[in-house]
């Protein structure tokens, strides 16, 4: 960033100038780490040693204060909606009167609408989602899938959330939580497609202005301002950008949404979810919840064996003729826990 605010880069950051041109060579192959995969019920996904697999980051450089604020100095909700559907636009394409935005890790394209925006500021926090808000196509192209949530909306078949790193020019450091609704039907052949709900971020305690973050570095000496032209009448579309390492990434969301990670991740770090986190209860792939799930899998796997099913057709055959003389047939443990030995 220009005029020496970011100065002092820390290890771990790259400021690289070819860092888009090697995200780019890998970008086929991370997208086919996320093939077929589904984000709602795929718990592999969320581990720490698949996720340090991906590449770095590219992280999301925030407008101005200055610039997002009404001419009163006061957020005006449709000025900043009217931003990020332009950077939306900018940095996605548009279908049939919808935005998508291509996420970078997945290959797939995110619907990005009004809705997407203003569910961030409704709540807290409103100036920093309003900072996110206004580049929100960045937001969700940048993101990574970090865990499934339980908290479906109403016409949503299922419900992930994807993390994303963002910064500014003075050096504060933000995590910004997409949760990203799949709807449509899964009969019939029909695709499910990926909208996003909102976007909500939290600034990392102790971020400092004047300090390059932790893990992050410029590629050049080109502000984020100065790259812009007519900010408020195109809206925010950074062109020089930095990146983040998905371990570094990791540790900062630790400390800002340390309950949505997976117990993959929380394990790795030496930790246990919060009980009293926002997530705790939202966040899919908790111990319990990984158990259960793999239950589900099992017996659903074992449902869709025909072999499987002639057994317990037979089975069932066997326990109405064994009734007569006052035996009866006992299955052991259950099909749910894996196992259908039968016993008499």
């Amino acid at each position: 960033i220009s005029g020496g605010v970011m100065g002092g880069v820390t290890d771990g950051v790259n400021w690289a100038g070819n860092a888009q041109q090697s995200q780019t060579g890998r970008k086929v192959d991370v997208q086919r780490k996320y093939a077929s995969r589904d984000l709602s019920k795929d718990g592999s996904v969320y581990s720490y040693d698949f996720l340090i697999s991906l590449p770095d980051m590219t992280v999301t450089v925030l407008p101005e204060i200055s610039d997002i604020n009404g001419s009163d100095g006061k957020i005006v909700k449709r000025d900043i909606v009217d931003m990020g559907i332009k950077n939306a636009r900018t940095v996605g394409r548009e279908e049939g009167g919808a935005i998508l935005v291509q996420n970078s890790y997945t290959g797939r394209e995110l619907e990005v609408g009004s809705a997407s925006i203003r569910h961030g500021l409704d709540g807290n926090r409103l100036l920093t989602n309003a900072r996110l808000g206004a580049v929100i196509g960045d937001v969700v192209k940048n993101a990574v899938p970090i865990n499934a949530l339980k908290n479906k909306g109403k016409n949503a078949v299922g419900t992930y959330a994807m993390a994303s790193y963002a910064t500014d020019s003075s050096g504060r450091e933000f995590i910004v939580v997409v949760t990203v609704e799949q709807r449509g039907e899964t009969v019939d052949g029909i695709e499910l497609y990926d909208v996003t709900h909102s976007i909500n971020g939290r600034q990392k305690r102790g971020s400092r202005m004047g300090i390059m973050p932790q893990g992050v570095t410029p590629n050049d000496a080109t502000s984020f301002l100065d790259s812009q032209v007519d900010t408020k009448a195109q809206g925010f579309s950074p062109i020089k950008t930095a990146t983040i390492s998905i371990s570094d990434l990791l540790e900062t969301v630790k400390q800002t949404h340390q309950s949505i990670l997976s117990e993959d991740v929380l394990a790795h770090f030496g930790e246990e979810r919060n009980p009293a986190g926002y997530y705790t209860g939202r966040a899919q792939f908790s111990l319990k919840d990984t158990d259960s799930l793999v239950s589900d899998q099992m017996t659903d796997a074992l449902l869709n064996d025909r072999s499987f099913v002639d057994y317990l057709t037979r089975a069932d055959r066997i326990n109405t003729i064994a009734q007569e003389p006052g035996v009866r047939v006992r299955f052991v443990d259950g099909v749910r826990g894996g196992r259908a030995n039968a016993g008499i």
